[in-house]
């Protein structure tokens, strides 16, 4: 969940982007040299930008990569790789989003906090025993879904509404209506912990 609320937020960035651009170009009816140049940027940054040099690696291997990033570069290295390290910063993307769309800071700190070795990735260990609850990998985990169950429905609401170029809003469900349609409907086998398949255009009723 957490790599598709970042994905989200990286295209809908680039979209902000590259919409004034279009617009531009549509009402001009050309596009110039310098806005053809800005378009292929931040697409390529969308598609091609990052810190880990894949080229290398393919070409020469971990060990290589490795060695490389342990020495002093020269200025034309540096230079070289200034150029080629661009990327999007999903720091800023999800600031960007969140500006429109409170709720998309609030959804990725939940899910940063359920991925990083801290509370949050504990909590899903939790079970219960008796009438003592401790840390486990076995027993009943519902505790872990419960924190499923609370970040799931934000999660579908805030991509779907991303994903709908501007239409209504979708609702939010609420909890026991989204733990029941998952559940009942057998989209959500507690069993294996996984979504079988959902329709996430269609609300909840």
């Amino acid at each position: 969940m957490r790599a598709l609320t970042e994905v989200v937020a990286a295209v809908r960035h680039t979209v902000e982007k590259l919409g004034p651009l279009i617009h531009e170009s549509s009402v001009r009816g050309i596009v110039t040299g310098e806005q053809a140049h800005q378009l292929n940027y931040h697409c390529d940054l969308l598609l091609h930008g990052g810190r880990f040099d894949w080229e290398h690696y393919f070409e020469n291997g971990a060990w290589a990569v490795l060695e490389r990033k342990g020495r002093q570069r020269s200025k034309e290295e540096r230079q070289k790789f200034e150029e080629r390290a661009h990327y999007l910063k999903i720091e800023k993307c999800i600031e960007s989003w969140s500006k429109k769309q409170p709720l998309a800071r609030f959804t990725y700190d939940y899910l940063c906090d359920l991925v990083h070795p801290n509370k949050g990735s504990n909590l899903v260990l939790l079970v219960k025993r008796e009438q003592s609850v401790l840390f486990d990998v076995d027993g009943s985990v519902e505790i872990g879904h419960l924190i499923f169950d609370r970040i799931f429905p934000l999660v579908v609401k805030l991509c779907v509404d991303e994903t709908r170029n501007g239409s209504r809003p979708s609702r939010i469900p609420e909890i026991s209506v989204c733990r029941w349609h998952l559940i009942e409907t057998g989209l959500f086998d507690r069993r294996s912990a996984c979504v079988t398949s959902i329709d996430a255009t269609a609300d909840p009723e």
